[in-house]
């Protein structure tokens, strides 16, 4: 009898060689075999399960990650997604905004803008952050220079115009 036997024995707790004096016998259903397994046959399962496993270690040599792929491959990935990023959504928008900050730059008295609140008009005057716009005969209103968003320039907005201001200098 081992000590671990011996414990459990002492306890009270038979062991699995040991039946109580006021144990039952429990037998397999009916139309089943009982399974004895001894221990040499338990320590052999266990064995080729641990056999099983580290024959599949050996076979992986790189270390578990995103897909089972090297760190390199994560910070290649992570730089052609910042490449991506940069093409797609960076550049255009500098590309966008150095626009915008040359027609603003470009803004003359006489123009016919239209502000990001959908206002259409005429630029009266000009000062150093604010435009002021002409929108009907006699109505201005000043506006931020930051919220023109488009100029109109064609030959026929302007013709328009002067046959406008004719009306307009006649009419005041």
């Amino acid at each position: 009898m081992s000590t671990s036997q011996s414990s459990q024995t002492a306890q009270g707790i038979p062991s699995n060689n040991q039946t109580s004096p006021g144990a039952m016998k429990v037998s397999p259903p009916a139309g089943t075999k009982a399974v004895k397994t001894t221990a040499a046959q338990n320590e052999e399962q266990t064995n080729t399960v641990a056999t099983m496993s580290s024959e599949k270690e050996k076979t992986s040599s790189s270390p578990t990650g995103c897909g089972g792929e090297s760190p390199i491959f994560s910070f290649v990935m992570l730089g052609a997604m910042f490449v991506l990023f940069y093409f797609f959504l960076i550049r255009p928008q500098k590309k966008k905004q150095k626009q915008h900050s040359e027609l603003l730059n470009s803004l003359v008295k006489g123009d016919k803008v239209i502000t990001s609140g959908g206002i259409v008009g005429k630029i009266v005057s000009i000062s150093e952050g604010r435009v002021n716009i002409r929108v009907g005969s006699k109505n201005t209103i000043t506006v931020l220079k930051s919220h023109v968003s488009g100029v109109d320039r064609s030959q026929n907005s302007k013709k328009d115009d002067k046959t406008k201001n004719k009306k307009d200098d006649k009419t005041e």
